[in-house]
Parts: C-alpha cells; structure tokens; sequence
C-alpha cells in the first residue's frame, strides 16, 4: 500500500471507477463508519468517527468481467483507507479541471 503521505489519485482513479460502478449498479455500500475513537491525520473539530472505504470482498461483482475493472486499484489504494483523505484528493483534482475548463 502506497504511504498517504505521497498519496494521490487521478481523475480517472481506477479503484475509484470500480467502487462508484459498483455503488452506482449493484447499490454496494462502498464506505463504512468507523467508531474505534480518532484517526490520524486529526482534524479539527475533532471526531471519533471516520467514514472508510469498506474490503473489495464485501463489495458484490458484475456477472461481466469487464465491469469489474478496477479491483485491484481499489484493493491496494483504497480498500480500509480513511474515505476524506481520498476524497480531498479528488476534489482538488476536479476543482483545477474546472477552473481550466471554465478559463
């Protein structure tokens, strides 16, 4: 698994793809709520819950191979990580291809 520290996703993210095609398809939950007490990196104000991505094992496949791509993306750079770290991630992706969309 890739540190967080030099963690990053692409627009196009894989494993992303995958968990939204599956929320999107098959109505999986793709996160799960945490309530084991705090989680580094804190953040202000403070909680003692996280939401994280959920085991691709728990996540149900497609019958089509093809629309299963993706899965080991999200195993190794999603699956038991902390859902804000990479979501902060995509909207800082998304908010630049907006603004040089919108230039």
């Amino acid at each position: 698994m890739a540190s967080d520290r030099f963690y990053t996703l692409n627009y196009d993210e894989p494993g992303i793809r995958f968990a939204r095609n599956r929320v999107h398809h098959q109505w999986a939950d793709a996160l799960q709520l945490n309530t084991g007490g705090f989680q580094f990196p804190i953040v202000f104000p403070m909680v003692t819950h996280e939401w994280s991505w959920v085991s691709a094992d728990v996540i149900p496949l497609s019958k089509k191979d093809d629309q299963n791509r993706g899965i080991d993306e999200y195993r190794s750079e999603l699956q038991g990580r902390l859902a804000r770290r990479s979501l902060a991630v995509l909207e800082q992706v998304y908010r630049k291809m907006a603004s040089e969309y919108l230039k």
